[in-house]
């Protein structure tokens, strides 16, 4: 595992991951490995970053797949449709019962932190015109609508935020 550069030793002579993606992909591993006991860990892991990238993979590996993307996009939508996205594989009901999920956070949560969440998931899935039909029904005067705007925005890569300006710019409402 040295040699192959699969774990690297520090100057303490201890053994550590020598990329994440290893850990990563290692501790999916393990979930899958648990079973059912892995699939109820994850409603304690999803909403800690750092366990995030685990779950991905193990929804790519897991026997489950679509019962553990079901189960994220009750409690943490964006983090399905991140899992989704990852595959390769299309998964048409899976994907609406997500996308169907993050529109409802969007459009009637009132915590800016969830409609943003609701907005990343709708991004992720590539779903520009669902962010213009929430963000019309939300309407130009809701102020929490704004702030998750503003914090969907600052979060987002720069060529993802402009290909969605240029994409809404043709719908937005002009009106005085």
């Amino acid at each position: 595992v040295l040699n192959n550069n699969f774990l690297a030793e520090t100057t303490g002579g201890l053994l550590t991951f020598d990329h994440e993606l290893y850990q990563e992909y290692f501790c999916a591993v393990a979930l899958v490995e648990m079973g059912t006991g892995g699939i109820a860990l994850i409603e304690e892991l999803q909403q800690e970053p750092r366990w995030e990238e685990p779950i991905v993979l193990f929804s790519g590996i897991s026997d489950h797949r679509s019962s553990v993307l079901r189960s994220l996009a009750i409690s943490n939508v964006h983090l399905a449709a991140r899992s989704l996205a990852s595959s390769s594989l299309s998964e048409k009901t899976d994907r609406d019962f997500i996308l169907q999920q993050a529109r409802v956070l969007a459009s009637t949560a009132g915590d800016p932190a969830k409609i943003a969440q609701g907005l990343f998931s709708l991004a992720e899935l590539g779903e520009a015109e669902a962010m213009i039909a929430v963000l019309k029904q939300r309407g130009a005067k809701d102020a929490i609508a704004q702030r998750a705007i503003q914090s969907f925005i600052t979060r987002s890569p720069p060529e993802l935020v402009v290909d969605w300006i240029r994409r809404t710019s043709d719908h937005s409402d002009r009106k005085s």
